[in-house]
Order: C-alpha cells, then sequence, then structure tokens
C-alpha cells in the first residue's frame, strides 16, 4: 500500500490490517530514490499481488499515482493489479492490471 501521506497509511493500516501487507507514503512528492525503492519491493512482491495506492483527489495525486502505475508498469510484472483509492473514500473497486491505463477519472 503506497499513500500519498504517513497518516493515511497508518489509517489503513488501522481500518484494514493485513499481517502481508507493507505500508508507505511517498510524503506527498515521490523524491529521486522512491522509484527505485518501489521497483525493490515490487520486485520482492509475491505472483498475483495487488499496489494499493491512496492519494489525494486533487492534481498532485493524481500524478503521484500515474508515476507508481508508471513505475509497476516499467516493471514487467504483468501479473500484479493496482487498487486505486482518493482521500476521503473507501477503496473505489477500480482495479487494473499493470500495463494498463488507470481507471477512467470518473471512477477516481
Amino acid at each position: 500500500m503506497i499513500a500519498e501521506s504517513g497518516i493515511d497509511a497508518l489509517s489503513y493500516a488501522v481500518l484494514h490490517a493485513n499481517e502481508n501487507a507493507r505500508y508507505a507514503s511517498t510524503a506527498g512528492a515521490l523524491n529521486p530514490n522512491q522509484p527505485t525503492l518501489i521497483v525493490g519491493a515490487i520486485a520482492k512482491m509475491v505472483k498475483g499481488a495487488s499496489i494499493r495506492v491512496a492519494t489525494d483527489n486533487d492534481e498532485g495525486g493524481r500524478q503521484i499515482a500515474e508515476q507508481i502505475a508508471d513505475i509497476a508498469a516499467e516493471s514487467s510484472r504483468t501479473d500484479l493489479s493496482i487498487v486505486y483509492a482518493r482521500h476521503g473514500h473507501e477503496l473505489m473497486g477500480c482495479k487494473s492490471p499493470v500495463g494498463v491505463p488507470e481507471c477512467p477519472s470518473g471512477q477516481l
């Protein structure tokens, strides 16, 4: 689970506890080191796993979600999927295979 803020990641962990999940935050934007860290985390994910991306429903949040989707697509892990969420909403069931454009904007 990659959230835009640390408190969002911690809140999600409390509300949706999963001993197999890992939680991370971009702290509002991807820094130069985070793409490499995300690639490393993706490489270690079990087959068929999903990446949950929780960002604010604004331009900055959409940009982070797109960057993470691009990183995942470049990983060549076609067995993974991405689940998108927006701040203030439960996961909305918008699930996209890695390498496929993210869900239509009306669903985010």
